[in-house]
């Protein structure tokens, strides 16, 4: 069986001896289906589009196809500064010389802690959070 291709025009009347042919059309069980002019399909006329699809493709910008699929104001990052979620601003710690002692290396890591605990990035540790079996850096002697 070879296959036939029909073209539907818009003209606006016909073209002297124009040819004009009559087109039936019949669904999948047979009956006649209807042809009529019309307008072009719009989002409302589109077989199968949800709610949702459609409220997304008449949304005029990013904000409205958000609240159409419930997804609400993007998250901002806070500029660095105190405010939770962003980057916290803390106290300058001067870098520790090449040939730091471990005390020097202590004092400057609890520096850094310190910063830290009072910009609020971190909690000050608790009995918790340290194990019974864990000693003070200070106590530690270098093995050799």
């Amino acid at each position: 069986m070879t296959a036939k291709q029909v073209r539907f025009v818009t003209n606006d009347e016909p073209f002297d001896n124009q040819n004009v042919a009559e087109l039936a059309a019949f669904d999948a069980a047979g009956k006649p289906v209807a042809i009529t002019g019309g307008s072009a399909p719009t989002v409302d006329t589109l077989h199968g589009a949800t709610d949702t699809g459609r409220a997304v493709m008449k949304a005029t910008n990013a904000a409205a196809a958000r609240s159409a699929i419930g997804a609400g104001t993007p998250y901002a990052l806070p500029a660095a500064g105190t405010a939770i979620g962003g980057v916290k601003k803390a106290t300058a710690v001067a870098d520790l010389a090449s040939a730091a002692d471990t005390a020097a290396i202590i004092a400057t890591v609890n520096a850094v802690l310190a910063a830290f605990r009072a910009s609020g990035a971190m909690a000050a540790p608790t009995s918790a959070d340290q194990p019974s079996e864990v000693q003070s850096a200070a106590s530690l002697t270098p093995q050799q």
